[in-house]
């Protein structure tokens, strides 16, 4: 079955609210099998919407909205909708029931205005939404499919949840499987050449590949008739790409490089340590955002100053004089420092030029140094990023991660 997610709001155009509501559709429709072609936005006009929804009702089995359905003017599509199907609109006494108890449990007057929320088109039928006054609409008619959705995410995920996912669960006819392999270290570029042979001669599964901050993720996806044919199809692509890249790979099921490396701290029980210096405690905020991290987070130290370097780290005054902050010795001696306060299993310390300023010759904006000590042995790995501060300051927490990550495991 193939579909098109069509969001109705000028809101939407005019870049007032960001529309998340495309992206939790897309990812649920494919989960049930559901081919996603087309994404497209339309305000608040009824003749702009009429053509749009026309358009794509030509296209697609199936055509959700969403947005447009509250009691003001400009919340038209269910009677544009209804109109174009041939679906007189008439008040369902129930629904209307409803959301006269709703603002009757809510202390409110209801207005005539919302009396519209309870028109349900001849021949549809009303989705109940108990998380707010819109109900959602179902048309079937001459094989097609259309939902039409209220625009808080919220209520609409709501009623997909409720309604829409049981209800395509009935009709399709296709299941589509997808994995998600997640690469640190290597650019596009490289990674496309690298699958230029598998990509070439893709048909089932296809491949496909998204550059990410620090990362790229290689999307596997496999469709059949059954769950048990998709796995099939996906295992030796998988593996086959697996082996392509080796330990570059960090994930095959869609966790974050942050959660991978919180998840085998704490089932491997090593303790941590980190100094942070330009990254400002970023990496400490990725491993505190995992659950049961406390089991192995020992401590933190923000040392972005060089007095604290020296108070806190027992970093040299002699060796922040002759290499400055920003060096492998200093870093060197920022996880000898953290071995000796705190002794933790893992010590990482991260020192470097996040930029605008600060930079020279012999130290441009984006070398940064991490030291990582696991059980004592000690070494430093410098990297030189490019980018905004931002940027530097991402990309070595990603590249702390990753260096723990592969000690780890």
């Amino acid at each position: 079955m193939k579909a098109c997610i069509l969001s109705v709001g000028t809101e939407i155009l005019m870049g007032s609210i960001l529309n998340t509501n495309t992206k939790y559709l897309s990812e649920k429709l494919n989960e049930y099998g559901v081919s996603v072609l087309y994404h497209t936005s339309v305000g608040d006009n009824p003749q702009r919407l009429k053509e749009t929804f026309e358009y794509y009702l030509n296209k697609v089995d199936i055509v959700i909205t969403t947005g447009g359905l509250g009691p003001t003017q400009d919340d038209l599509t269910k009677e544009v909708i209804a109109k174009i199907m041939g679906c007189p609109l008439q008040r369902d006494d129930t629904i209307y029931a409803k959301i006269e108890a709703y603002f009757d449990g809510a202390n409110r007057v209801m207005t005539d205005n919302n009396a519209k929320q309870a028109l349900v088109p001849i021949g549809g039928k009303a989705l109940e939404n108990d998380k707010g006054t819109a109900p959602g609409i179902y048309i079937g008619k001459n094989n097609k499919h259309v939902f039409l959705l209220p625009g808080p995410p919220r209520e609409m995920q709501h009623l997909f949840e409720l309604h829409v996912g049981p209800m395509i669960e009935k009709e399709k006819n296709q299941v589509i499987d997808s994995k998600y392999i997640k690469i640190f270290g290597l650019g596009e570029s490289t990674v496309e050449d690298k699958l230029l042979p598998l990509i070439d001669g893709q048909v089932n599964p296809t491949i496909a590949t998204y550059a990410k901050r620090g990362e790229i993720e290689i999307r596997v996806t496999a469709s059949g008739q059954r769950q048990s044919e998709t796995e099939e199809l996906l295992t030796p692509v998988v593996t086959h790409i697996q082996e392509l890249f080796g330990d570059s790979v960090y994930s095959i099921d869609g966790g974050t490089l942050a959660e991978l490396v919180g998840q085998r701290l704490i089932k491997e029980k090593l303790t941590v340590a980190l100094a942070e210096s330009c990254t400002g405690g970023l990496l400490a905020g990725a491993l505190t955002d995992i659950p049961g991290i406390s089991s192995v987070l020992q401590a933190g130290f923000v040392t972005y100053s060089n007095d604290a370097k020296v108070s806190l780290l027992g970093v040299s005054e002699k060796t922040l004089e002759a290499h400055g902050a920003v060096s492998s010795e200093t870093a060197l001696e920022m996880i000898a420092g953290l071995n000796k306060k705190i002794g933790a299993d893992i010590s990482v310390s991260i020192t470097g030029i996040a930029g605008p300023g600060g930079a020279s010759d012999s130290k441009p904006v984006g070398l940064v140094y991490i030291g990582l000590s696991y059980f004592g042995q000690m070494e430093v790995h410098q990297f030189n990023f490019h980018g905004d501060r931002s940027r530097v300051r991402s990309y070595s927490v990603l590249s702390a991660l990753n260096l723990i990550r592969k000690k780890i495991i």
